[in-house]
């Protein structure tokens, strides 16, 4: 999932819950929450879980974002749909 890059300069708090995101990707709660806490950005802060990017985390994602290339070349895809009437039953 991308985001805006404005939100990630502004450094302003976005309040997204795990079923928020949960819904925006279809990926199960119990998913999310894994994720989250293998990649080390969900932490326990004044009695509730939290999401935490550091700076350092949005460094590195627009480092990566810089890098991303289109690696299809759309020219060279071809698609036929399915002729089911020469199908024999």
């Amino acid at each position: 999932m991308r985001f805006k890059e404005e939100e990630m300069v502004t450094g302003e708090e976005r309040v997204i819950s795990v079923m928020d995101l949960s819904q925006m990707t279809s990926i199960r709660k119990e998913d999310v929450i894994s994720t989250l806490q293998h990649l080390n950005l969900y932490k326990y802060y004044r009695g509730q879980y939290v999401i935490v990017i550091t700076d350092e985390l949005k460094n590195a994602y627009r480092r990566m974002c810089e890098k991303i290339t289109v690696r299809i070349d759309p020219s060279k895809l071809r698609w036929q749909p399915k002729d089911w009437s020469r199908r024999k039953l």
